[in-house]
């Protein structure tokens, strides 16, 4: 797994490199996004739902980030069994121009992760009984990529980070990988895979630029 998404994340970072040198790095870091969100975690758990993320411009090589999700599964083992994902961020990027097409970024954040665990039984008197399991974590997430313009209406990114939960959870490399595709200056379509050792997710969401 860990050579496959290293050899993905070389193919993509280098993808703003081979678009046409008429490309521009105008790219803009102001804007809120709205995802619909799916996650494949092999283990016949398929949780989705919304996240909400936004990225504030403060100047041209310094920007703030900050997201918000919530995910449910409530068909694990015939929904005998749920599950609820809710985790927010806000954090810092850094870019620096490498060419006349595409920014390296660097972002650190701060993380909140929620994780619950829900179980029901009917019991012999019809009755439903219910328990939960809770589990709370917070730590810091790390990536580092590039983000360039293939076309004028066309952007794509390739980032590897490490997600790190403290002495209770083992840290977690990731291959983040993003598309874009511009209406005009404000509207566009937005998809991204992000690629763990245990999980694959996968958005695609409506972005609006200012």
């Amino acid at each position: 797994m860990s050579k496959t998404l290293f050899a993905l994340a070389i193919a993509l970072v280098a993808t703003p490199f081979a678009a046409s040198a008429n490309g521009s790095d105008d790219i803009n870091y102001t804007f809120i996004q709205l995802d619909a969100v799916y996650e494949d975690s092999g283990s016949g758990e398929y949780p989705w739902g919304m996240a909400l993320n936004g990225s504030y411009a403060f100047n041209d090589n310094v920007f703030g980030v900050a997201s918000i999700s919530r995910t449910k599964d409530s068909d694990v083992l015939d929904g005998a069994w749920e599950n609820t994902n809710k985790s927010w961020s806000v954090g810092i990027g850094f870019t620096h121009d490498i060419g006349n097409v595409a920014d390296w970024v660097t972002k650190l954040s701060y993380v909140e992760k929620t994780h619950r665990d829900e179980w029901f039984e009917v019991g012999a008197d019809g009755n439903v009984e219910s328990w939960y399991a809770k589990d709370s974590r917070s730590g810091v997430n790390v990536s580092a990529g590039v983000l360039g313009k293939v076309s004028d209406k066309l952007t794509a990114n390739a980032y590897l980070g490490y997600e790190d939960y403290g002495s209770r959870h083992d840290g977690n490399f990731y291959a983040d990988f993003g598309i874009g595709y511009a209406f005009n200056p404000t509207w566009s379509l937005q998809g991204s895979m992000k690629l763990n050792q245990s999980a694959a997710t996968f958005a695609v969401g409506v972005r609006a630029s200012f």
